[in-house]
């Protein structure tokens, strides 16, 4: 009978801890992290369309987050059983920047494949887009465009190759492009030569 007792005493707590703490509906990806002094969440919640809305909370207190910043349509975004591929992740660079991506694999052959970040800095009590990247290539024709842009360093890199039996072409070039705070960002800032291809 004790064992019984402790059996129903360990499931009621587990319950009343999930309760404390429910997923968002739609939850795809979720990081927490330290930066700028503070420690903090990143989520990413899939909304009704094909993006992925970013949400991030401050955790100083994990039990009352505070919620810093909701971007939607942050990401092309679908869900994870998606047949086309679609994964989404977080990850902090070697300096301790946030990056937020999408990647799209096409199913069966594995031909067609592209990959978006955008890298996120907190600064000054600030949350600024530190950088954008979108990479993109065939592997049937040997199609290749890279476009790496880096607000924080005030560069961009381009890489293109119209196809397998074409040169590869390396471009590094100075942009005088201000820092964008995260709360302005949205796809309209993305360089011209960054354009997402539609899938």
């Amino acid at each position: 009978m004790k064992y019984v007792f402790l059996f129903f005493t360990i499931l009621l707590g587990s319950m009343c801890a999930n309760a404390d703490s429910p997923q968002p509906p739609g939850l795809l990806e979720s990081l927490n992290y330290e930066a700028d002094g503070e420690k903090f969440r990143a989520e990413a919640i899939l909304d009704d369309g094909n993006d992925c809305d970013l949400v991030i909370y401050n955790i100083k207190n994990e039990k009352d987050p505070i919620l810093l910043v909701r971007k939607n349509d942050f990401l092309t975004c679908t869900s994870r059983t998606d047949v086309a591929g679609r994964i989404h992740r977080f990850k902090l660079n070697s300096h301790g920047g946030l990056q937020a991506s999408s990647t799209w694999a096409e199913s069966g052959v594995g031909r067609d494949h592209w990959d978006e970040t955008i890298t996120i800095v907190h600064r000054n009590g600030k949350i600024w887009v530190g950088g954008y990247s979108y990479k993109t290539e065939d592997d049937i024709t040997g199609y290749r465009h890279d476009c790496d842009v880096n607000y924080l360093s005030g560069h961009e890199d381009i890489i293109d190759r119209s196809d397998s039996r074409e040169p590869t072409y390396h471009y590094h070039l100075k942009i005088n492009t201000p820092i964008p705070l995260l709360s302005t960002w949205s796809k309209d800032h993305q360089p011209p030569r960054c354009k997402p291809a539609e899938n």
